[in-house]
């Protein structure tokens, strides 16, 4: 969808547009057009008077929208994130830090010019993953959040900042010109060193809360499963030099801590169940009823093979049939009998997807934990219960 630019031009064509459907519309007639107009026109004029007399309320803004869509992404699509994607997301958190750590918001003319680097930081993403030949199916769902960000800013991207506001287009081009993408190897580091410090930190939470009640001890067991598992995957991963998917790994530790800050954040929750399902969101009720029928049904198809054989087999020397009708008899019912195998095995794997498993599992029972451990309880419930002992594959984190 391209960007609304507004400016004083734009805003003089569409007052003009406008007028001439006014004037030869029947009075209580209403068009769609109309109604566009008069929102981009409205929306344009608040656009230029608050660039021009409170420039840093839009940077305010816009940070903060382009963080909360960075984080929704890595929450909705959190699992497998190709390199290229992974270094796009890495370049604008990066590149906003070092935009914010020299803004002024006091200053109107620096505001402008901070609203303006922002403006080219994302053109410059977008840019970049648009020219791309081919792209993976979480690159182009990405690609459309950055043009989300981009018809946020309402800024012509070919020119500079509207009407008398412009600051120049070094300012403007200031990212298109300077901005260089994170090589790999400081990625790795990056992504080492982050899933390092939140991993480290969650460890010495679990290892420094010491459990009064059975719904803490619940909630440290949970919470140390998880982080065994996580450990596990990765240490496996290094010894088979197999790909392990740290970023996701590492989302889960940080969103982990966050939890662990706010139990009851219901955004915090419903995010983290994002994330769980990224590993394996559990198949709807069908599917087991699915899989129930493909299992029993391979079950008929085994036990009527096992017990036609040896009729089949004790018939033709009674009888004295022909061997090579004995041999094809039997040639179909083992036929029968790998086909119905076959069925039943497909049915037990429908029946074991319909569950979460593995990490998904482990941070949807971690979660539930967390939550029963902070709601209150109704009056009458014990204060204390005695607590489980940590199982003896936790030894590690002791």
């Amino acid at each position: 969808m391209p960007v609304i630019v507004y400016n004083t031009k734009n805003i003089a064509e569409w007052t003009e547009e406008l007028n001439a459907i006014l004037a030869t519309q029947h009075l209580g007639d209403r068009t769609e057009r109309q109604t566009q107009l008069e929102q981009n026109i409205a929306d344009g004029k608040l656009f230029l008077n608050t660039l021009k007399n409170n420039p840093n309320q839009f940077v305010l803004d816009i940070v903060q929208y382009i963080e909360e869509k960075l984080d929704n992404f890595d929450c909705v699509h959190a699992a497998n994130q190709s390199i290229v994607l992974r270094r796009s997301i890495t370049n604008i958190r990066r590149s906003l830090d070092n935009i914010m750590a020299v803004h002024t918001a006091t200053d109107a003319v620096k505001a402008r010019e901070t609203y303006a680097k922002i403006c080219g930081l994302i053109s410059t993403i977008y840019n970049d993953l648009a020219q791309m030949s081919k792209r993976t199916e979480l690159e182009e769902a990405f690609l459309q959040r950055i043009n989300l960000m981009l018809e946020m800013t309402h800024v012509n991207f070919n020119s500079d900042l509207p009407d008398d506001m412009r600051i120049g287009k070094r300012s403007f081009y200031y990212f298109r010109e300077n901005c260089k993408q994170v090589s790999d190897a400081t990625l790795d580091k990056q992504e080492q060193d982050e899933y390092a410090t939140h991993f480290n930190r969650l460890y010495k939470r679990f290892i420094d809360f010491k459990p009064a009640t059975y719904d803490e001890a619940q909630c440290k067991k949970t919470g140390l499963a998880m982080l065994t598992r996580i450990r596990d995957e990765k240490i496996t991963a290094e010894k088979k030099q197999a790909p392990f998917d740290i970023k996701y790994a590492t989302t889960v530790l940080k969103k982990t801590n966050a939890l662990i800050d706010k139990p009851l954040d219901t955004k915090l929750q419903a995010q983290y169940q994002q994330i769980a399902d990224c590993k394996g969101k559990p198949s709807p009720s069908s599917a087991i009823g699915n899989g129930l029928y493909f299992a029993l049904w391979g079950i008929m198809m085994i036990v009527a093979c096992a017990v036609s054989f040896p009729q089949i087999v004790w018939l033709a020397t009674a009888t004295g049939l022909p061997i090579g009708l004995e041999v094809l008899t039997g040639s179909l019912l083992t036929i029968e009998g790998v086909t119905g195998a076959a069925v039943f095995g497909a049915g037990c794997f429908s029946i074991y997807s319909a569950f979460r498993h593995g990490l998904s599992k482990n941070m949807v029972d971690f979660a539930q934990a967390e939550k029963t451990m902070h709601t209150p309880k109704p009056a009458g419930t014990p204060a204390t219960r005695e607590e489980h002992p940590i199982p003896k594959s936790y030894g590690w984190m002791r």
